[in-house]
């Protein structure tokens, strides 16, 4: 395989890894994959596996935070409000 070929692949890689690794931070990332890659050279395949676990990973943190995210919403949602929205804010005790 081509030097190039490996090089754009660890690139790819790391571009990957980052995302993961950023995105239950809120750190906006994309990625799109390179059209010319090629097949996944040999001495890559241990990398790219830890790369999907990083992925996994994220996933899963995500996830998580997306169920403790509801939980806080429907907590706000389960309060009362103080006052209808529709009932009288001022009362005449004068009249």
């Amino acid at each position: 395989m081509p030097e190039k070929d490996f090089e754009a692949w660890e690139r790819a890689l790391a571009a990957l890894e980052l995302a993961a690794k950023s995105a239950p931070y809120g750190v906006p990332t994309s990625w799109n994959p390179p059209g010319d890659l090629g097949a996944l050279p040999d001495d890559l395949h241990e990398r790219a596996s830890r790369v999907l676990e990083v992925q996994e990973r994220a996933i899963r943190k995500l996830s998580d935070l997306q169920v403790e995210t509801a939980g806080h919403l429907a907590a706000i949602r389960a309060v009362p409000a103080l006052r209808p929205d529709a009932a009288s804010v001022y009362l005449d005790v004068t009249g």
